[in-house]
């Protein structure tokens, strides 16, 4: 069996499976560990940082727990041949996902796991009944052995009498039983249509319970600076160069009482390393070898190894906030940081990550960008400081050590969100916030709704929460907009700055006005026939633009430019042309097809051409004179195309 080095799953005849005349035999290979023809089934990949954030309890399915029952799962009872079909079904559904859809991503083995689970326990009580109906009555009932001889009937009876609230994996399962590809695979189609699916009465699991969705800005500030202040504090008392170079306050513990900080913190991790060691080759309690070393530790710094440890862990929970507060990352993204994610990606400081969230494991890991702000790369400098005590290459992880011969896992949810409130109990000591639980998707919209203030732009924001996964002419993308509130306070904004938007709409739209960019000419030639063809209808060219900046731009801005927002472009030798635009950290309106650059933006150029000018003086940036002044080559031809002379 052939693997692709990039995908987890085998090479498959899709047209076979498309005519259902692809046939599964026990020994084709499922997952790297798991064949059609085994009796346990294990999606779980060690490889794949994606999955470091699931657990394995959704990536495996035991089929011996439907076979013929046993004593702890006696409900999930079924026949062989539906557990054979069931086989076929989620062996499809996992492989080639595209045949129920028009989507051309994959689907996660966990999506995969949690359909299959809620069709077990639907069909399972279907065949119990069946059984039972049979076993009560006098006549020759017609036994239940396939999913095709299961009716709509059926499942609606066996809807009203579950407990369990999976509605939306069920119903997507039986809508993809009911389509023809699985039809053609069983042989015979099942006895429901997709329409009579969408009809049905499902469970759902309940909302969340209600919560504040964003912070106070009196609850943000009082956090963010107190975290700020305690990962500057670690640094200057390990003797490290801060990153952040505003202004703070650092609160005072114990451990800065010690003159030499460095000198300090080097006997701990010596001590802690030595526990690991002994722990592991005699067996016994880490401490118990290194009671001499404890005892000479409290004598040269008159702290305990405890005091070391308890202010080490309000370090780790205050760059725990820093990074909740300033990535915006979602947990399953903040589990994939690792040691030695910070670097410069095109002159700009990044944390690089696995963004998880609606991505198909095959792709390649490790490539997400996140913004990484000073004190951002502060907190991650302490992180990586104390992952030498904790041994775990995870820089979201526990305050223990890892023992030699332990795989390092990540800090688990509910551990993460347990660690910023406990930070926050720590350091409210006048009990405020007291009453107040954060979790982590409130950081997320406490976020959006900061950068939203700050006026940053949405196509910034979208890029921040990894929204932009839609198409591009669809930004912002509008659940972008639904965090912390955005839509309002844009919509505040623009009732009070409607002269913004016409001064906008007048250097965009006015033929006579100039634009620049990789889009310039094709737009130029467009809004020409378009105010031609207004013009011939009476219009004036004042009433037109009037008109325009009353329905707001039809463009995302990125600060640089506009972008146009298209789709991908698929080519006439039949590949597509990606939209190179992911958001202002990689964005170049100079050369995108798809951007028109106005005169509202020759502050932001002209600050690009100065920067890169800057940058090719600096003996210390030699390795990168040709990039910039490339850079500042483009900058000069932006601005020269919009009128402006230099000098």
């Amino acid at each position: 069996m052939e693997w692709n080095m990039i995908e987890i799953s085998p090479i498959i005849d899709v047209q076979a499976v498309m005519s259902g005349k692809f046939v599964f035999d026990e020994n084709f290979q499922i997952t790297k560990k798991s064949t059609f023809g085994s009796r346990f089934w294990d999606f779980y990949d060690e490889a794949l940082i994606r999955q470091t954030s699931t657990p394995k309890t959704r990536l495996q399915i035991d089929w011996d727990n439907y076979i013929g029952g046993n004593s702890e799962q006696e409900l999930y009872i079924l026949p062989d041949q539906m557990i054979y079909e069931l086989k076929v079904f989620t062996a499809i559904y996992y492989l080639v996902p595209g045949v129920f859809s028009t989507t051309s991503k994959g689907v996660k083995p966990q999506t995969v796991v949690v359909a299959f689970r809620a069709l077990a326990r639907l069909f399972s009580a279907i065949y119990r009944e069946s059984i039972l109906l049979k076993l009560s009555s006098t006549s020759s009932l017609t036994h239940i052995q396939s999913i095709t001889d299961i009716t709509l009937i059926d499942i609606k009876r066996a809807l009203t009498d579950s407990v369990f609230r999976d509605g939306s994996s069920l119903k997507r399962g039986l809508m993809y039983l009911a389509t023809g590809v699985i039809s053609r695979c069983f042989g015979k189609s099942v006895k429901w249509k997709w329409a009579e699916v969408m009809a049905l009465d499902f469970k759902y699991a309940k909302k969340r319970p209600e919560y504040n969705p964003v912070m106070p800005n009196e609850l943000f500030r009082f956090l963010s600076n107190r975290a700020c202040s305690d990962v500057r504090g670690f640094l200057k008392w390990r003797g490290i160069e801060s990153e952040d170079s505003l202004e703070i306050d650092i609160q005072n513990y114990k451990v800065f009482e010690i003159p030499n900080g460095a000198e300090m913190f080097e006997d701990y991790v010596r001590i802690r390393t030595l526990d690991r060691n002994i722990a592991h080759e005699l067996k016994v309690k880490p401490h118990y070898g290194t009671l001499e070393l404890r005892r000479q530790f409290k004598e040269k710094y008159g702290l305990y190894l405890s005091d070391v440890l308890d202010y080490l862990y309000n370090v780790q929970t205050a760059a725990y906030t820093v990074i909740g507060l300033y990535t915006g990352a979602r947990y399953s993204d903040l589990t994939t940081f690792q040691l030695g994610c910070i670097t410069k990606h095109h002159g700009v400081y990044v944390l690089k990550g696995t963004h998880v969230k609606g991505e198909d494991d095959s792709k390649i890991e490790g490539k997400d960008l996140w913004p990484a702000i000073p004190i951002m790369r502060d907190a991650l400098k302490c992180l990586e400081e104390i992952s030498k005590v904790t041994f775990n290459h995870f820089l979201i992880s526990g305050r223990e050590t890892v023992p030699i011969g332990v795989n390092p896992k990540p800090m688990t949810l509910t551990g993460l969100a347990g660690a910023i409130n406990n930070y926050l109990r720590n350091i409210d000591t006048s009990k405020r916030w007291s009453e107040w639980v954060i979790n982590l998707h409130q950081l997320r919209h406490t976020l959006a709704n900061q950068l939203a203030r700050a006026d940053v732009g949405l196509m910034f924001i979208a890029h921040q929460m990894k929204h932009l996964y839609t198409a591009l002419n669809a930004l912002p993308p509008s659940v972008t907009l639904m965090y912390g509130n955005i839509a309002d306070i844009s919509t505040q904004r623009a009732m009070r700055t409607s002269n913004a938007y016409l001064e906008a709409a007048q250097s965009l739209y006015d033929p006579n006005m100039p634009v620049s960019g990789g889009g310039a000419q094709e737009f130029r030639e467009r809004r020409k026939i378009y105010f031609e063809g207004m013009a011939a209808q009476g219009w004036s060219t004042e009433e037109v633009i009037k008109h325009l900046a009353k329905q707001g731009l039809p463009f995302a801005s990125v600060g640089t430019g506009y972008c146009g927002g298209r789709r991908d472009r698929l080519l006439k030798d039949g590949t597509r042309e990606l939209s190179p635009c992911i958001g202002s950290l990689q964005c170049n309106p100079g050369r995108c097809h798809q951007a028109v650059i106005t005169k509202t933006h020759l502050p932001q150029w002209k600050k690009i051409l100065e920067h890169n000018l800057t940058m090719v003086a600096d003996e210390a940036m030699a390795y990168a004179k040709d990039v910039h002044l490339a850079a500042a080559e483009e900058a000069t031809q932006v601005i020269k195309g919009l009128g402006e002379e230099i000098e």
